[in-house]
């Protein structure tokens, strides 16, 4: 079994702990997006060992046309209900830590009904710090592009994990990315698998305030 930390954690210090960055992916990491596409269909979370869709054998190829749809639906993206523990995000920013919101979109319109929303969410954020991308599905798993200059990474989707070169990921605990499949897959990178988003933004608050004091 994964370990999953469900008390916040100090992380050892990076090399250099100026310019502190971190990016947060926004679907089922900052909001349930599952939660809420899935509600009123025979499909749930528990469903998932493996973050793809058409990869997962709980799904017919019927199933996973349906589903996908589903995330193509700026419909099931209207009026986020983001975690509680976003509103520890601005803590972030007041001690001087870079932050963005990097997230990938299926559809054009989902990522137009996205960005409003972000707005609202995190009036204290620059425009350039939205980053949204739109990709069919064919191409979420290239990943997304996060390089060495950012301090940690926080997203779900164990295929963006790998690709990571952040000093530290940090993974909200899934069933799609805690199961033995995806901890392979996820093996080679320094990350930490979180019960939840306060445990993670606690984590990051910890460890920033002591290597900074």
């Amino acid at each position: 079994m994964p370990i999953i930390h469900s008390r916040p954690i100090i992380v050892p210090a990076p090399p250099k702990i100026e310019d502190l960055y971190v990016v947060f992916d926004l679907d089922d990491t900052l909001w349930p997006l599952l939660v809420r596409a899935f509600r009123n269909t025979p499909y749930s979370i528990d469903m998932m060992d493996t973050f793809s869709i058409t990869e997962n054998k709980a799904f017919s190829t019927e199933d996973a046309i349906k589903i996908l749809k589903l995330f193509e639906d700026p419909a099931n993206f209207t009026d986020i209900e983001f975690y509680p523990a976003v509103r520890k995000i601005e803590l972030l920013h007041n001690l001087g830590v870079r932050i963005d919101i990097n997230t990938t979109s299926l559809s054009e319109a989902v990522a137009k009904v996205k960005l409003p929303q972000l707005r609202r969410a995190f009036p204290y954020l620059d425009e350039k710090s939205f980053m949204l991308t739109v990709k069919g599905h064919d191409r979420v798993a290239t990943g997304k592009q996060i390089d060495e200059t950012v301090t940690f990474f926080v997203d779900d989707n164990p295929l963006n994990i790998v690709r990571s070169k952040a000093y530290i990921d940090l993974v909200p605990a899934q069933p799609y990315n805690c199961s033995p499949g995806e901890i392979r897959r996820m093996k080679k990178r320094p990350y930490y698998l979180m019960k939840n988003l306060d445990v993670i933004l606690d984590t990051i608050l910890l460890s920033v305030k002591s290597w900074q004091f």
